[in-house]
Protein backbone atom coordinates (compact mmCIF):
# COMPACT_ATOMS: atom_id res chain seq x y z
CA UNK A 1 0.00 0.00 0.00
CA UNK A 2 3.08 2.35 1.19
CA UNK A 3 4.36 1.78 -2.34
CA UNK A 4 1.06 2.55 -4.22
CA UNK A 5 0.83 6.10 -2.48
CA UNK A 6 4.56 6.90 -3.05
CA UNK A 7 4.26 5.74 -6.77
CA UNK A 8 0.64 8.05 -7.33
CA UNK A 9 2.23 11.04 -5.43
CA UNK A 10 5.41 10.48 -8.05
CA UNK A 11 3.13 10.64 -11.00
CA UNK A 12 1.04 13.48 -10.05
CA UNK A 13 4.25 15.65 -9.47
CA UNK A 14 5.35 14.38 -12.77
CA UNK A 15 2.49 15.95 -14.75
CA UNK A 16 2.23 18.39 -12.47
CA UNK A 17 5.80 19.48 -13.50
CA UNK A 18 4.72 18.44 -17.30
CA UNK A 19 1.78 20.81 -17.13
CA UNK A 20 3.71 23.46 -15.66
CA UNK A 21 6.21 23.63 -18.69
CA UNK A 22 3.55 23.01 -21.55
CA UNK A 23 3.37 26.91 -22.35
CA UNK A 24 6.82 27.15 -23.16
CA UNK A 25 6.55 23.81 -25.50
CA UNK A 26 3.57 25.78 -26.82
CA UNK A 27 5.20 28.86 -27.42
CA UNK A 28 8.53 27.85 -29.25
CA UNK A 29 6.57 24.36 -31.06
CA UNK A 30 6.07 26.75 -33.82
CA UNK A 31 9.23 28.92 -34.72
CA UNK A 32 7.92 30.11 -38.16
CA UNK A 33 5.75 32.92 -36.85
CA UNK A 34 9.18 34.65 -35.82
CA UNK A 35 10.88 33.91 -39.32
CA UNK A 36 11.87 37.74 -40.16
CA UNK A 37 11.79 39.13 -36.88
CA UNK A 38 14.61 39.79 -34.26
CA UNK A 39 14.35 38.42 -31.11
CA UNK A 40 16.10 38.14 -27.90
CA UNK A 41 16.93 34.95 -26.21
CA UNK A 42 18.58 33.81 -22.59
CA UNK A 43 20.28 30.68 -22.59
CA UNK A 44 23.02 28.31 -22.25
CA UNK A 45 25.69 27.95 -25.10
CA UNK A 46 26.35 24.48 -26.32
CA UNK A 47 28.12 22.31 -28.80
CA UNK A 48 30.24 25.65 -30.83
CA UNK A 49 31.62 25.20 -33.62
CA UNK A 50 33.48 26.76 -36.74
CA UNK A 51 32.24 26.33 -40.33
CA UNK A 52 35.14 25.93 -42.45
CA UNK A 53 36.13 28.36 -44.83
CA UNK A 54 33.04 30.50 -43.62
CA UNK A 55 32.55 33.66 -41.73
CA UNK A 56 30.15 31.65 -39.36
CA UNK A 57 30.38 30.28 -36.33
CA UNK A 58 27.43 27.84 -34.67
CA UNK A 59 26.26 26.38 -31.52
CA UNK A 60 23.18 25.90 -30.00
CA UNK A 61 21.28 28.00 -27.39
CA UNK A 62 19.42 25.83 -24.85
CA UNK A 63 16.67 27.71 -23.21
CA UNK A 64 13.16 27.45 -21.84
CA UNK A 65 13.73 23.87 -22.50
CA UNK A 66 14.41 24.18 -26.02
CA UNK A 67 17.12 24.20 -28.21
CA UNK A 68 17.89 26.46 -31.47
CA UNK A 69 20.99 26.90 -33.33
CA UNK A 70 22.54 30.11 -33.60
CA UNK A 71 25.23 31.64 -36.41
CA UNK A 72 27.59 34.03 -35.08
CA UNK A 73 30.12 36.12 -37.27
CA UNK A 74 32.13 37.04 -33.55
CA UNK A 75 32.95 33.83 -32.37
CA UNK A 76 32.59 30.98 -30.70
CA UNK A 77 31.41 31.34 -26.90
CA UNK A 78 32.75 28.92 -24.64
CA UNK A 79 30.55 25.75 -23.23
CA UNK A 80 28.30 26.31 -20.88
CA UNK A 81 28.96 29.75 -21.25
CA UNK A 82 25.01 31.82 -20.22
CA UNK A 83 24.09 34.28 -22.65
CA UNK A 84 21.76 36.58 -23.77
CA UNK A 85 21.37 36.66 -27.63
CA UNK A 86 19.52 39.01 -29.90
CA UNK A 87 19.34 38.23 -33.47
CA UNK A 88 16.89 37.58 -36.45
CA UNK A 89 15.08 34.26 -37.48
CA UNK A 90 15.86 33.05 -40.66
CA UNK A 91 14.20 29.96 -42.25
CA UNK A 92 16.41 27.25 -44.58
CA UNK A 93 19.72 29.40 -44.23
CA UNK A 94 22.48 27.87 -46.57
CA UNK A 95 26.18 28.56 -45.48
CA UNK A 96 28.66 27.85 -48.36
CA UNK A 97 32.53 27.99 -47.33
CA UNK A 98 35.89 26.85 -48.83
CA UNK A 99 37.77 24.26 -47.78
CA UNK A 100 40.98 22.66 -49.36
CA UNK A 101 39.41 23.79 -52.48
CA UNK A 102 36.03 22.19 -52.33
CA UNK A 103 32.40 23.76 -51.29
CA UNK A 104 31.14 23.15 -47.99
CA UNK A 105 27.42 23.69 -47.90
CA UNK A 106 25.46 23.44 -44.22
CA UNK A 107 21.86 24.23 -44.50
CA UNK A 108 19.84 25.10 -41.36
CA UNK A 109 15.95 24.80 -41.12
CA UNK A 110 15.76 27.62 -38.45
CA UNK A 111 17.94 29.22 -37.24
CA UNK A 112 18.89 32.90 -35.30
CA UNK A 113 21.58 35.28 -37.17
CA UNK A 114 22.91 36.72 -34.37
CA UNK A 115 23.22 40.71 -34.33
CA UNK A 116 24.36 41.12 -30.46
CA UNK A 117 25.58 38.74 -27.59
CA UNK A 118 26.22 39.23 -23.93
CA UNK A 119 27.87 37.03 -21.62
CA UNK A 120 25.58 36.92 -18.18
CA UNK A 121 27.91 36.59 -15.01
Amino acid sequence: MFFFVILLTFLAYSYYDWLKDSPWREKWKNLEKYVGKEITLKGEATNPYGIWGSVYSAYSLTFENFQITVLSTTGIPAEGENLIVTGEVRKNFEVVGLWQGKEVRETYPIVVIEKERREIK
